[in-house]
């Protein structure tokens, strides 16, 4: 059991001791033994501070300041930003569907060039046998002019081949 002891206050001070717990519904006692421990714990002095409702409208006040702070934040930083990232993300999305136009298109070019070069190399073999066929024929019909003395037969097929 604690050890007791006794406390000297004025009537009018007692009044509203008595008042105060039996509002509350509990001994002056049981009353002043709550009223320390509520005082110790949320750190409240009633000799310094003037009133709990006077400490709330500081801090009410010093919230207010911070929200303050978060809302010019908000106005001058975060909607900028976020109206630039918004920006910024459509540009990507353009460009990003012009990639791959852009790929589509070297795929076609790819492919495209691949023909022409298929195509070369056929014009390329083309004449290839086109020459030797003309050598061919040339051989044939200088053969002829030697054997059946026609002159000038191999020269026309010659100019055959040459000019037209």
């Amino acid at each position: 059991m604690r050890e007791q002891t006794t406390v000297t206050i004025d009537k009018i001070t007692f009044r509203k001791l008595e008042k105060l717990a039996t509002s509350s519904g509990v001994t002056k006692k049981e009353f002043l033994a709550h009223a320390c421990i509520y005082f110790e714990r949320y750190g409240i002095n009633p000799v310094i501070h003037e009133s709990p409702a006077q400490e709330m409208q500081k801090l009410i006040k010093r919230v207010d300041q911070v929200v303050a702070f978060i809302r010019t934040q908000e106005k001058e930083k975060l909607n900028p930003m976020f109206e630039a990232i918004t920006t910024t993300e459509a540009r990507l999305s353009v460009e990003i569907d012009n990639l791959v136009k852009v790929q589509h298109m070297k795929e076609i070019s790819n492919v495209w060039s691949s023909f022409i070069e298929n195509l070369q190399q056929k014009q390329s073999r083309d004449k290839e046998l086109f020459n030797g066929l003309a050598n061919a024929m040339f051989l044939i019909a200088q053969t002829l002019e030697n054997n059946n003395d026609k002159a000038g037969l191999s020269e026309k097929i010659k100019k055959l081949f040459t000019n037209g």
